[in-house]
């Protein structure tokens, strides 16, 4: 995870290299009280569906720790998809994202 000026920029990989990009942002919401969100294959694998629910969960818990930090780019590569590798994946985010922050 890197935080950088205009964006966030998260690399997971299983493979060692960066495989799919997608960006993704929250959107401008109509309703101040909710939000949602946007995701976009920028290039790679764009039949894979999980690959951006990962984005768009990492975007999720991004713009809740950190809501100037802009949107997000994300370079993923995983082997395997499954619900504890999801979970796994998402405390070691949360907690990188904490750590990146202070």
């Amino acid at each position: 995870l890197t935080l950088y000026s205009n964006r966030v920029f998260v690399v997971l990989t299983q493979t060692e290299n960066l495989g799919t990009m997608i960006q993704a942002h929250a959107d401008s919401p109509l309703d101040a009280g909710r939000t949602s969100y946007s995701t976009r294959v920028l290039f790679g694998r764009r039949d894979d569906e999980a690959l951006e629910v990962y984005a768009r969960t990492l975007v999720e818990l991004i713009s809740k720790r950190s809501p100037t930090a802009g949107p997000l780019l994300l370079a993923i590569s995983i082997r395997e998809h499954s619900a504890e590798m999801f979970r796994s994946v998402m405390r070691v985010a949360d907690a990188t994202l904490l750590t990146a922050l202070r």
